[in-house]
Formats: C-alpha cells, structure tokens, sequence
C-alpha cells in the first residue's frame, strides 16, 4: 500500500473492497488478501483522522489563546497583534 494515501481515495478502495467481497463469490486467499488491504487502509485512515485530529486540537488551541474581539467595522481583530 502507498504510504502517501489520501485519506478519500483510501475510503473508495475500502468501499470497492466492500463491494468485491458482497457481491462475488471469491476464493479464500482473495478474500484473505482483500481482508489485508482493507484493514491496512482502515488502520492508515486511523492514523490520517488521528493527525488531523491533532492539528485541529492545536489550532484551538493556539486560537483559544489568542483571544479575538470585534472591530466597529465587524471584522475579528486579534489582540495578541
């Protein structure tokens, strides 16, 4: 499996592996090698949500820290500026 998987085309390969297991009746070591590639791409999908999961933490974080008030105009003016 490619390291550099995208997190979207990892989901449509577990969904076409889905499918392939549904709908046809294939032999076990098929279905065994399809059952290894889709819970190879299940785990790197774990690993993609863990880590964006992460970032988004310390975005708030950072955000939460730098508290942001109203301009008259509207528009969010950071204080930390």
């Amino acid at each position: 499996m490619n390291k550099d998987v995208r997190f979207e085309d990892a989901v449509k390969r577990i969904e076409e592996i889905l499918e392939i297991l549904e709908k046809r009746n294939s032999g076990l070591d098929e279905t065994i090698a399809l059952y290894e590639e889709g819970m190879s791409l299940l785990n790197k999908c774990d690993s993609l949500l863990e880590k964006a999961e992460q970032k988004v933490e310390l975005l708030k974080s950072s955000y939460e820290q730098a508290p942001a008030t109203v301009s008259f105009s509207g528009d969010a003016v950071n204080d930390a500026q």
